[in-house]
């Protein structure tokens, strides 16, 4: 890879199986770290222990500028 200007895209579709002790709830949510930078995706709230998928269908996008090549690789 080569230094410049970069936007990354991170497309955030579906969690797997997420489960949480009985009889509590959690509210799962995705952080990314990359080039310094740190985004979140929106939380999805009450997630019960049942084991189920839960779809987030969400983009994020990272735009950094004069990125050196050691930080792109």
């Amino acid at each position: 890879m080569k230094g410049g200007d970069y936007i990354i895209h991170i497309f955030i579709e579906k969690a797997k199986d997420i489960k949480c002790p009985e009889e509590s709830t959690i509210d799962p949510m995705f952080q990314i770290e990359c080039l310094n930078y740190n985004k979140y995706s929106s939380a999805k709230n009450n997630i019960g222990s049942t084991g189920t998928d839960v779809v987030w269908s969400e983009h994020i996008f990272i735009e950094s500028s004069n990125v050196s090549k050691k930080e792109a690789e």
